[in-house]
């Protein structure tokens, strides 16, 4: 069973100033954490949604420890306040679960990228270890993954499965399409290697900026990782999901 992490991030923190630059941000690390995990058995569940909240005030605290003894409707009506949630309260439904995590969001806006980036990880990581461990998930799997992330420094680049190095005509060359998955754009890149695979030439080809295109920069970037590439003749050509050029490069000798 795998988990597709376009599905999976949601933040309803209703006074968020900037909801859009941290909706993005979480996309940026799932794209890491998730793209990690083809074919992990999460039993019947195949979509994760993460919902973060600001940190309770003092005054709210107190109220979740009754929580689990309120009648259904009081329950639900604390609920969907958004006020009241507990760290890591589980909706389970159908196939799909929906897990609620507290977050400092102050704190996350004043970080440079590389730290907005550990903080959302760290986030991601513990609620599904969480889950793990309430699920009886493989917890190894979530740790290795977590572990070659902070490894990578986490960064979210390399080359697509589907748009892997394909030799020129001639064989002498190589090329490639190169991405790197920031917290506010994603970059798109031609590669040209020699047959040993010695780097000739990179050059950036595509970029989708995602305050420019706030709704729809998932779906773009989709589009460019399920697509293709080819050599007609000496140019290297990459075409998206829909069959639209997006990028032809001649290699420079």
């Amino acid at each position: 069973m795998s988990i597709r992490y376009r599905d999976c991030v949601s933040s309803n923190y209703n006074k968020l100033t900037n909801k859009i630059q941290f909706n993005t941000s979480v996309y940026c690390v799932l794209s890491f954490y998730f793209g990690k995990l083809k074919n992990y058995d999460a039993g019947s569940f195949d979509k994760i949604r993460f919902e973060f909240h600001q940190n309770l005030k003092e005054k709210h605290k107190a109220v979740l420890t009754h929580f689990r003894d309120l009648l259904p409707e009081e329950r639900k009506k604390l609920v969907e306040s958004g006020d009241y949630l507990y760290q890591n309260y589980i909706d389970d439904i159908t196939n799909t679960l929906f897990i609620h995590r507290r977050f400092d969001f102050e704190n996350w806006f004043e970080q440079d990228k590389v730290n907005k980036k550990r903080l959302i990880g760290k986030e991601v990581h513990n609620a599904m270890l969480y889950l793990a461990d309430n699920y009886g998930w493989n917890k190894h799997i979530l740790i290795d993954i977590y572990q070659s992330y902070i490894e990578a420094n986490y960064e979210t680049n390399g080359i697509p499965k589907k748009l892997k190095a394909k030799s020129s005509p001639n064989r002498k060359y190589k090329a490639a399409i190169y991405v790197e998955y920031d917290i506010d754009e994603f970059r798109v890149y031609n590669i040209f290697y020699k047959k040993n695979g010695d780097e000739i030439d990179k050059n950036l080809i595509y970029t989708i900026d995602f305050n420019k295109y706030p709704y729809d920069f998932t779906d773009m970037i989709f589009d460019i990782l399920k697509g293709k590439t080819k050599w007609e003749k000496d140019e290297f050509v990459l075409y998206d999901k829909s069959g639209k050029e997006l990028s032809r490069k001649k290699l420079a000798l």
